[in-house]
């Protein structure tokens, strides 16, 4: 994948996340992912997509009843998340492990994210610091899923900036959290 970037005027590089789009759960937003899918389409220039975790709902029987709210089953789920990111298979970099992925490699030995990134050819793990450069000037992109919560919006985001303090990157892309911007 590109990682030199020369711009000029108006030129610029994308950097997407994707994170928590929680697939196969009831309130998987199909018809926003559909939109934020459209709008990718449409920019012409460089894009970079990272995957930042919790793509699949993949719940188990533990995590607050939430297997029987599934409305995929999670080969279901799988399917989906290859064929539907397929198409933007050169311009993904890296996909996290989310909570929901690394809970049922714990419990069952069931590596999802290996599963869908083998099939994507792109890399997975915890954590990515990715060092791009933009007229020959290097940018550090961190992208994690993140962990840990919080019931308010202040103190989730002073979590984040915790979690995040010693890291040198100039963006920082989480998941996990759904009250942070």
């Amino acid at each position: 994948m590109k990682t030199n970037y020369k711009l000029r005027g108006n030129e610029k590089v994308y950097i997407l996340p994707l994170s928590d789009l929680h697939i196969g759960s009831k309130q998987f937003n199909e018809d926003y992912f559909n939109y934020a899918l459209d709008t990718i389409d449409q920019i012409q220039q460089d894009k970079r997509i990272y995957l930042c975790g919790d793509l699949l709902e993949s719940a188990n029987k533990q995590t607050g009843n939430a297997a029987f709210q599934t409305e995929m089953t999670l080969d279901d789920q799988i399917d989906y998340a290859i064929n539907i990111l397929k198409p933007y298979k050169k311009h993904l970099v890296f996909s996290c492990i989310g909570n929901h992925e690394a809970r049922l490699v714990k419990e069952y030995d069931l590596d999802i994210n290996k599963i869908i990134s083998r099939a994507l050819h792109i890399p997975y793990g915890n954590q990515l610091m990715d060092t791009i450069y933009i007229n020959q000037e290097p940018f550090t992109i961190y992208a994690a899923h993140g962990k840990g919560s919080s019931a308010h919006h202040h103190t989730a985001q002073s979590k984040m900036i915790r979690d995040t303090q010693f890291i040198d990157a100039n963006m920082f892309m989480h998941g996990h959290n759904h009250r942070c911007d």
